[in-house]
């Protein structure tokens, strides 16, 4: 059975706000707060070398705090979870990262990472695949069959939920990547999922990065499920 899932979505211009989940019929056998697992750190990994969308082809989430890109040069950065619970699995995600677009912009975002890995997959990307205007609004869902990997199309980590190109502007400076406390993550049963803590980054334009301090976890606000 695939998910019978509605996503309710607003879209103006560019921009899409997920508004709401629903799930309706062929989900009996699930019952609402079946698990009250979190998911430790969701995250901004500066270097992708080494990393995979799952953890069964290696994935590797050391992280690294800043990385500079001059103008014209395009870096790829990667968006991870941590253990994802494996009584939960994912199903879907929204969340934004705020940067400076006098030092560089979004120019791609692959969706095909984490939430794509297993054969009966169906996801569909409903955010941003560019920004020039220092928001980048990423959200996706599987639409695959019900039930956490191999029963389902629903994952576990850690794994890259988005790989994200970086192009150098004119600018020079550090500026943030900052991942927006409103992080929207759901199960296999469509339930919202805790996120512990946002790790956030930072890119250096047209000059070296500063000392790197071990990046610093924010903790992120308990989500409110919607009615």
């Amino acid at each position: 059975m695939h998910r019978p899932v509605l996503w309710t979505a607003i879209i103006t211009g560019a921009a899409l706000t997920l508004l709401a989940v629903t799930f309706m019929g062929g989900r009996g056998a699930v019952e609402a707060g079946h698990s009250s697992n979190t998911i430790a750190t969701i995250g901004i990994d500066m270097d992708v070398t080494g990393n995979e969308p799952s953890t069964r082809v290696g994935v590797d989430t050391t992280l690294e705090a800043c990385v500079r890109v001059d103008q014209g040069q395009t870096r790829e950065i990667d968006v991870f979870v941590e253990e994802v619970p494996t009584d939960r699995g994912i199903s879907g995600f929204e969340f934004d990262m705020l940067f400076d677009p006098s030092l560089v912009h979004v120019t791609a975002v692959d969706y095909s990472q984490l939430l794509a890995q297993t054969a009966d997959s169906s996801l569909i990307p409903f955010g941003g695949t560019s920004s020039s205007d220092g928001r980048l609004r990423a959200a996706a869902v599987d639409f695959g069959p019900i039930g956490i990997d191999p029963a389902g199309a629903s994952e576990v980590g850690p794994g890259i939920v988005v790989r994200i190109a970086l192009t150098g502007q004119a600018g020079a400076g550090v500026g943030d990547l900052t991942l927006l406390e409103d992080i929207t993550i759901f199960d296999d049963a469509g339930e919202l999922i805790t996120v512990d803590a946002a790790l956030n980054a930072q890119v250096a334009a047209n000059t070296d990065c500063p000392s790197q301090p071990t990046p610093t976890p924010t903790p992120t606000p308990t989500p409110t499920p919607t009615p």
